[in-house]
């Protein structure tokens, strides 16, 4: 044990050899992300409990019991109760060094001390794979202005002038989102677009920036190097809960052998 995210990443790794069906993840995108790198192709199912939580859903864990079984057991097909989930490979100088399974964020420093960003007065860019207002986090800036979906073919890049005061005049790319527990922002957008799958975003350091990954500060790059954020289709496998339980329905696997109007009877 080493108290960092490469200890999610090794147990599941481990958990892979040991032939698990099913991971249930207990944490924030950033945990889901660290698993991610060690899951391989054993689907996960992320609960909420961590700092941003766009990815994790807020699970009863009985319920999160049964559709992880159900699935384990091999009652139902991965296909049909679970999605790929997109993901950003990011590349420095040409070398893929980590990924985000929902936003890749680049903001001005040198030094990664707190890993959470709060502060969006460095913020330069936002690249997220999905996006919603409802969610707590910086990729909900991108959510309040074009919300997209976790099965989109799509993702989103943003550049920002950074946090704004209430007292600055009104700029028309001005939004507001709810980027943490009670802390809700003003930021300017400069620059939109889409990207589709295997569009990239790059740019070379002007100066010392830091690359956040789902919402935790990651990677340090120097003046002069080149920064390349790509979007792919093929990540982890994610369990979607109310499918699962849907189809369990669906098929009777709730119900005894008689149906409940013979039971009636």
């Amino acid at each position: 044990m080493t108290n960092q995210a490469r200890d999610s990443e090794l147990a599941a790794r481990r958990l892979c050899e040991g032939n698990a069906a099913a991971i249930i993840v207990l944490g924030g995108d950033g945990t889901v992300r660290a698993v991610s790198k060690g899951s391989g192709s054993v689907p996960l199912l992320p609960i909420s409990t961590g700092t941003n939580n766009v990815l994790p859903e807020f699970v009863e864990g009985t319920i999160a019991g049964l559709a992880a079984g159900a699935l384990a057991t091999g009652r139902l097909s991965l296909e049909q109760v679970a999605i790929h989930h997109k993901w950003l490979e990011l590349c420095v100088n040409g070398e893929s060094r980590d990924r985000a399974l929902v936003d890749a964020v680049v903001l001005k420093g040198r030094f990664v001390g707190a890993r959470a960003v709060w502060d969006l007065a460095d913020v330069q860019q936002i690249v997220v794979t999905r996006a919603h207002p409802w969610s707590i986090g910086l990729s909900a800036i991108a959510g309040v202005v074009r919300p997209i979906g976790p099965e989109e073919p799509v993702g989103l890049a943003l550049s920002l002038r950074g946090r704004v005061s209430p007292q600055e005049p009104i700029s028309p790319g001005r939004v507001f989102a709810a980027i943490g527990p009670g802390l809700i922002v003003g930021v300017d957008i400069c620059a939109m677009r889409d990207l589709a799958i295997g569009d990239r975003v790059e740019l070379t350091a002007s100066e010392p920036i830091i690359v956040a990954l789902d919402g935790e500060r990651e990677v340090l790059l120097h003046e002069g190097d080149r920064l390349t954020l790509t979007l792919h289709d093929d990540g982890p496998w994610i369990l979607q809960v109310e499918r699962i339980m849907e189809e369990m329905v669906a098929r009777g696997m709730f119900a005894r052998a008689k149906s409940l109007t013979e039971a009636g009877s």
